[in-house]
């Protein structure tokens, strides 16, 4: 990567406050399924510029992130220094709540949009300058509920639950906060839309990697229940991810998806028995999520290789992973991508991960 490695700090209003040429370290650590986050090492002189800057801005991929904290450190020796650190721009959605019920379904991207739009772009609630941005046309749909949960983890688990992933941006020119919904590129040599990204050392563009896989905590046919009626009585409807294998149960106390619900305008609502078993299905999607067997291959991309990061492959792609020594060969999706600043070099590592619910 050639861009300049120069910061640029940013105060409240997103004006510049100062520009940061000197530092030790920047951890940028990009995240598809959940919110990001940075870690700045400086010197400790850097402390009065760094006191009035809200946001810091990374030119070279050009992404922006909330400064949340601030840290002087004394070693033994005296040695002091001065470390920020703080999230990505979609902590931003961490600040709203959503504080009636939200009834959610059909379109995913729609639904998210529509969430911001309520929960962050009027009156006193506004997020500033945020805005909507492009519609980019997912067609994933989703059934769910929400009351009394961040506007953040109610984005974050709805899209997450169909592989796509919220996006803020703050774009200069229009001096906006721009939200969209993202999707990664399928780059499998499943496909001949897109360019392969395939990872090996057999190819020697992984340095270093671990491999890790765990289905201890797999469940794959969920019991969802509802809440409880007037005679005691609760729905349950099932939830099928086992495909004919192993089968592993879990139980879902869904009791506040409501049948009968007001919604943030105060206007009631009474759901079908269809689509309340829906709802209740969405929840359960959500739990699936958190109880899939998890595959995971962490690794250092090799520099000067292909594929190139940002031209052959980004953070939400699905690529493919293999090792012929462990006799592994899966399609993986890129779900953090940390970018490492430290002595003057550059390097990029990755976690791939695979959710799956069957056993191997």
């Amino acid at each position: 990567m050639t861009a300049t490695s120069d910061l640029i700090l940013l105060d409240k209003d997103f004006q510049i406050c100062g520009i940061l040429e000197d530092y030790s370290e920047l951890r940028w650590v990009r995240r598809y399924f959940a919110c990001g986050e940075f870690l700045l090492t400086l010197p400790p002189g850097s402390r009065e510029l760094a006191a009035g800057a809200r946001y810091i801005y990374n030119p070279s991929n050009g992404e922006t992130a909330v400064i949340e904290e601030l840290k002087i450190t004394v070693d033994a020796a005296g040695s002091r220094s001065l470390v920020l650190s703080g999230r990505m721009l979609e902590s931003l959605l961490f600040l709203r709540v959503i504080y009636g019920t939200a009834n959610i379904g059909g379109n995913a991207e729609a639904a998210a949009r529509s969430l911001v739009a309520a929960h962050a772009t009027v009156g006193e609630r506004a997020i500033p300058k945020l805005m909507l941005g492009e519609a980019k046309g997912h067609p994933e749909e989703v059934a769910v509920q929400y009351s009394g949960i961040s506007l953040g983890d109610a984005i974050y688990s709805m899209l997450g639950s169909v592989g796509l992933s919220p996006k803020l941006t703050y774009d200069y020119e229009s001096s906006a906060l721009i939200f969209t919904v993202e999707s990664g590129l399928d780059r499998t040599q499943q496909q001949n839309e897109n360019s392969w990204a395939i990872f090996s050392s057999e190819f020697e563009n992984v340095r270093s990697s671990l491999y890790w896989r765990c289905d201890r905590d797999l469940r794959n046919f969920f019991y969802i229940a509802g809440e409880i009626e007037d005679d005691d009585s609760r729905k349950i409807v099932t939830l099928d991810l086992s495909d004919g294998g192993e089968r592993r149960e879990l139980f879902v106390d869904a009791r506040s998806v409501r049948r009968r619900y007001k919604d943030e305008n105060g206007v009631t609502h009474v759901a079908t028995e269809f689509e309340y078993a829906e709802m209740l299905r969405g929840r359960g999607r959500e739990v699936a999520a958190e109880h899939a067997a998890i595959e995971l291959t962490v690794g250092t991309v090799a520099d000067g290789v292909p594929p190139v990061y940002r031209e052959d492959y980004d953070l939400g792609d699905l690529c493919d992973y293999t090792d012929t020594s462990l006799g592994i060969q899966r399609s993986m999706r890129i779900a953090e991508i940390t970018e490492l600043r430290s002595g003057g070099m550059f390097s990029v590592h990755l976690k791939l991960s695979d959710k799956r619910y069957l056993t191997y």
